[in-house]
């Protein structure tokens, strides 16, 4: 974070100086007491069942060297700013900053593959610049702005994923961050229960194309349906990236034993890539990011050895193995869309043994959840699993309606430790297991508990 002034926070924040030296400097910012880095400003954010005002002293003690709060503090010597609502003051900090650093911004949204777009934009891009990113899943109305805040001075992209959950999230995130680069991954279904549609989906993730001015780039996915009609929403010039399709584009594909390969093609010149993770989708990423590259500037060449080195965020396809095991950790998050890629990756895997389905909960379908679970637990039949498993109670759905088939047994466990004992008295030497499920489901730590030794 570039340092700020307390007198700063407060006319960014839109507060003021209550108490201390309005010329105190603030080196971070810190929404928890349980981490503050010294001289941060801590600000006292509150919730339903929390309010951080009660750990004010204990912030102070940690390290904070301000406070920002809502209401009246006692007993504390550092400099305090107060505003009308933290939250908002929080927000309205992150939006002022960003007009103070010269950090240009790749803003990504979409249903499926922000997180991974994001960790290629970073390869792509480190290969010149200085970046930062989005961590975890820092990338709502309080993680945004932290992140936005994070951002140092001499940083020269920052790439931030931005999400929603319901109807007007994606507006004030996108004037937040103020995007030189918007990208629009693709419109799936993921929170299509809060959303009521796809195209719902579509109108809510196409404000970040509204919020882009003239002097901006959209990035959009050329194989998406929606892509015309959101990319008709913008002033921004528009570039379409994608598989056979688009300016930027992949050809050639080709599935590798520790990924897949293509002919990436940018105007008239072409590079391959191989790509050290499987399946279509990350193609469509790898694209998009190759197409960021282009418009900083960078050569083919780098673009494409960028892409080649990649590694993703942890959950994310990501290859583990145990005692012989291969398992195939894609367990960051699911809805339908990304458990069907899912499903049909690692069905296309021809293992030396057996392979398995582990499949938990995907959250957020609304009335839809029931039929949406069973269409997957269909497509995993389809794809030829020896072993289909839902796990958790939410998850059943995805196996009760399934019939006992010869060649696939149907599996369900009521708790992710009944399904790790499962994998240690079945799965041997060259079988391949997935573990897919929504985040809530926590499908990653099976691996954990099978490959601890009982």
């Amino acid at each position: 974070m570039k340092r700020l002034t307390v007198q700063q926070v407060a006319d960014l924040s839109g507060g003021r100086v209550m108490q201390g030296d309005p010329n105190s400097m603030v080196t971070a910012v810190s929404t928890d007491t349980r981490s503050i880095p010294p001289g941060a400003l801590f600000i006292a954010l509150g919730g339903e069942r929390f309010d951080a005002h009660d750990f004010l002293a204990k912030a102070v003690e940690a390290g904070a060297g301000a406070l920002l709060v809502s209401r009246a503090v006692d007993g504390v010597t550092v400099p305090v700013v107060e505003v009308d609502d933290t939250l908002i003051g929080l927000q309205q900090l992150a939006k002022g900053y960003r007009k103070l650093i010269e950090t240009k911004a790749v803003v990504i949204t979409g249903s499926n593959g922000k997180t991974s777009t994001k960790d290629m934009i970073r390869a792509v891009l480190g290969r010149r610049f200085a970046v930062t990113a989005t961590k975890g899943n820092l990338n709502n109305h309080i993680g945004l702005p932290l992140t936005v805040l994070s951002t140092e001075a001499d940083d020269n992209f920052g790439i931030w994923e931005i999400g929603m959950n319901h109807h007007g999230e994606i507006a004030p995130l996108a004037e937040i961050t103020a995007p030189d680069i918007g990208v629009i991954t693709n419109i799936g279904t993921a929170h299509i229960g809060n959303m009521g549609s796809r195209e719902g989906i579509a109108q809510e993730k196409g404000m970040l194309a509204e919020a882009m001015t003239e002097k901006g780039v959209l990035v959009l996915n050329a194989n998406d349906e929606f892509a015309s009609s959101i990319g008709s929403r913008t002033s921004a010039r528009v570039v379409e990236a994608g598989i056979e399709a688009g300016q930027v584009r992949a050809t050639d594909l080709e599935v590798l034993d520790t990924g897949t390969g293509f002919t990436l093609t940018i105007g008239n010149d072409s590079a391959e890539v191989r790509l050290p993770i499987p399946g279509r989708h990350m193609v469509s990423n790898a694209v998009i990011a190759a197409a960021v590259g282009h418009e900083a500037e960078l050569p083919l060449d780098e673009i494409s050895k960028a892409l080649t080195q990649v590694s993703l965020t942890p959950g994310r396809l990501q290859t583990l193995e145990h005692a012989g095991v291969k398992i195939i950790n894609d367990a960051y998050n699911a809805n339908p869309d990304s458990m069907r890629v899912s499903l049909t990756t690692v069905g296309a895997m021809k293992p030396n043994g057996k392979t398995f389905a582990l499949l938990g909960e995907m959250g957020e379908l609304g009335q839809g959840a029931e039929i949406a679970h069973r269409e997957i637990g269909l497509l995993a039949v389809s794809e030829g699993f020896d072993h289909i498993c839902s796990v958790g109670d939410g998850a059943r759905a995805y196996t009760d309606r399934l019939a006992a088939d010869a060649d696939q047994v149907v599996h369900h466990f009521a708790s992710r430790e009944e399904a790790a004992d499962f994998l240690k008295q079945t799965a041997t030497a060259g079988d391949l297991v997935l573990l897919k499920g929504s985040r809530s489901a926590a499908m990653d730590t099976i691996y954990k508990l099978y490959a601890t030794e009982s």
